[in-house]
């Protein structure tokens, strides 16, 4: 990280020819397949519950204004910090499971030129066993740095498309907050931290694993999407005033169709264990197509 990157002018002069390769992998589902997570399933009928599914869907401007946020950060964190750093989606988009208007998480990842972690194997507090990957910690010293020099190169760039909301550095996990999307229209808010190894966002990966093996295509992606709703409806996602999160609810609706498969017919909505699907052992991100929303 203490090396210095090309110029933000740099930046500006070649984004748009990276832009146009990049947009081969839009969210049309070109250059990735189109996740069923992202759907309403066939088996619901039209009616005020296929309605409620439908618009509780990402909008195609939502999802444009995603995608166009992620290929300038990537694009940016290559250029100050290498490239072998990454961006990895997080949360409700990485599960495949984002709603209107949900903010996306994302994680810059800051590689060393072997492809591990930038943070020391014998730095204080790093402790792992014999076998096991590099924790998913960063040093907030160098987090902020890292934060700091992307806001900066934001700033310089003037992109019409990204404006600087907040900078978070003082919190326990430090944020860069940016709102993306075209003037005039409604901005999605996008959360921008530094993550310590590509094994950030491992369990959601693992939620949109396993509910890619959903027998009933797509019924248990939206069941989860219904108990978001109705949690969030219900004011019951307050973490600060003692609620759970949006995640906490996935993780309730998914154990519950998981209890239920031993007894599910054949094409019912039912799910299998993480651990036949996953493994033991958290999966890392693939740094190479790890910063596409679900």
């Amino acid at each position: 990280m203490d090396g210095e990157g090309p110029t933000t002018g740099t930046y500006r002069k070649n984004k748009r020819s990276k832009r146009t390769s990049n947009n081969k992998k839009s969210v049309s589902g070109k250059g990735k397949p189109q996740s069923t997570n992202l759907q309403v399933p066939d088996r619901v009928n039209g009616g005020p519950l296929r309605d409620l599914l439908t618009s509780s869907l990402p909008d195609p401007t939502q999802l444009e204004a995603v995608q166009t946020c992620l290929e300038h950060v990537q694009i940016l964190a290559r250029q100050l910090l290498g490239e072998t750093a990454a961006v990895v989606v997080q949360g409700s988009y990485a599960q495949g499971l984002a709603l209107r208007g949900s903010d996306l998480d994302i994680a810059v990842i800051v590689r060393d030129e072997e492809g591990g972690s930038s943070r020391s194997s014998k730095s204080k507090g790093s402790k792992r066993s014999r076998g096991q990957m590099e924790p998913d910690v960063v040093q907030r010293q160098q987090a902020v740095q890292c934060l700091q020099r992307l806001a900066h190169a934001l700033s310089e760039a003037k992109l019409d498309e990204i404006r600087i909301a907040l900078r978070i550095f003082s919190a326990k996990v430090p944020v860069l907050r940016l709102h993306c999307g075209a003037k005039g229209e409604r901005n999605v808010v996008v959360d921008v931290s530094v993550g310590g190894s590509l094994l950030r966002g491992a369990c959601d990966r693992a939620v949109y694993a396993v509910l890619e093996q959903d027998p009933s295509s797509g019924t248990a992606a939206a069941l989860c999407r219904l108990v978001k709703l109705w949690a969030k409806r219900r004011k019951l996602t307050n973490t600060l005033k003692g609620g759970l999160s949006s995640f906490a609810f996935v993780l309730l609706t998914i154990f519950f169709l998981q209890r239920r498969s031993v007894k599910a017919a054949k094409g019912q909505c039912s799910l299998p264990s993480q651990l036949s699907v996953t493994g033991q052992q958290a999966k890392p991100a693939n740094p190479e197509n790890c910063c596409h929303p679900r």
